[in-house]
């Protein structure tokens, strides 16, 4: 069973967060160590188009979210089913939070806490918390009745909690329990997914190349740079 870890690198100006996935030999990512910064993404539809995607290094962080589902389904019911009736992806919010582990989401005593727990027991954690912050405002998020304004909600309301021994007790408290194994069953089964799906998605653009550099009109796809030079 291959493990996450998730980093956060610094430089002087700015923080630049870092993701690193890495693997014992039975992950998707192979036995390697693999690091991606959100700099380093190409630009421009061509580029994102051309570019292989069969190893994407960000491939932890889009099986965890898939996790995350799972468990919003299992452990908060009722707000899972408020998201999916509204048709609200509430993971373009808790993205970030896996990315960076909640930095600039939360108030800094709550990511004070929130960090003693994820360097002491590890990226677990990090499912109990963002958990336990959607639990914390359960009964508010379920009062807003359409997608727009859930969505605005949800992009501001991790910084109004400011409990953090309350915020600390859902997690550790009302979410148990909480087996590291269940996460590591559920990420092997979404791995295989996302896999399979990242190879569907590599064959459209392998098509795609192809297509494009048979195609009679090749050179309506080349850019005004490209003629220039």
């Amino acid at each position: 069973m291959g493990h996450f870890e998730y980093r956060s690198g610094f430089q002087a100006t700015e923080p630049t967060p870092i993701l690193c996935g890495k693997d014992d030999g039975q992950g998707a990512l192979g036995e390697h160590l693999q690091c991606a910064s959100p700099s380093g993404a190409p630009d421009g539809l061509l580029s994102a188009v051309a570019a292989p995607i069969h190893f994407s290094p960000l491939l932890p962080l889009q099986v965890d979210q898939r996790v995350f589902r799972d468990l919003m389904s299992e452990k908060l019911p009722r707000l899972h089913a408020h998201f999916e009736q509204y048709k609200v992806d509430y993971t373009l919010i808790t993205f970030n939070w896996f990315l960076v582990v909640f930095v600039d989401s939360v108030v800094s005593d709550i990511l004070f806490k929130i960090w003693d727990s994820f360097l002491y027991e590890g990226p677990k954690v990090i499912f109990r918390f963002a958990l336990a912050l959607f639990k914390y405002k359960e009964e508010e998020i379920l009062k807003l009745q359409d997608s727009m304004s859930i969505f605005k909600y949800l992009r501001y309301f991790t910084r109004t909690i400011l409990d953090a021994r309350k915020l600390i007790g859902i997690s550790f408290g009302d979410l148990n329990p909480f087996p590291l194994r269940q996460i590591r069953n559920r990420r092997t089964y979404h791995l295989e997914k996302v896999r399979l799906e990242l190879t569907e998605l590599e064959a459209i653009r392998e098509d795609f190349l192809r297509e494009r550099d048979t195609s009679p009109d090749k050179g309506e796809l080349v850019s005004d740079e490209e003629e220039d030079s």
